[in-house]
């Protein structure tokens, strides 16, 4: 009986070992941020959406669930952090999709669904937004 319990037992702890690998992700794609433009004759102010080529990146796994956001679509008040690494939160790894939420500001928290099978990353917060498509990157292996 000891022994089924201990093969249980390292069974248990070297499964978790091996889900726990590390995911970087490089995703390509257009992101777009809301804005405001004030007209130099009035008071008025016209609001338009501003669309650019944006590449986000992402790390899942045991070395932190972060996602790095280009600061062209960083909305003017954020939270400052290294790098503009933004912590993942309410994660959920699924079989066919992977979702969180992320913190920019206390107004803006974008939520995330990654794709699994098309790879197709998309968050949508206020007045932010970004769709692309991912490419999983060893970080182990240098390209050059």
């Amino acid at each position: 009986m000891k022994n089924i319990f201990l093969v249980l037992l390292f069974g248990f702890l070297f499964s978790a070992n091996a889900y726990s690998a590390n995911l970087y992700l490089v995703c390509n794609g257009m992101g777009s941020k809301a804005k405001k433009m004030s007209q130099s004759d009035s008071s008025n102010e016209l609001n338009y959406t501003e669309v650019t080529n944006s590449i986000v990146n992402l790390s899942i796994g045991n070395k932190g669930n972060w996602i790095q956001m280009p600061l062209h679509l960083l909305p003017r008040k954020k939270i400052k952090t290294d790098n503009n690494k933004y912590e993942i939160y309410d994660l959920i790894i699924s079989e066919g999709s992977i979702t969180g939420k992320f913190k920019l500001h206390f107004v803006v928290r974008p939520s995330l669904n990654i794709d699994r099978y098309s790879g197709v990353l998309s968050f949508k917060g206020k007045g932010v937004s970004f769709t692309g498509e991912c490419k999983k990157v060893d970080r182990e292996e240098k390209k050059f």
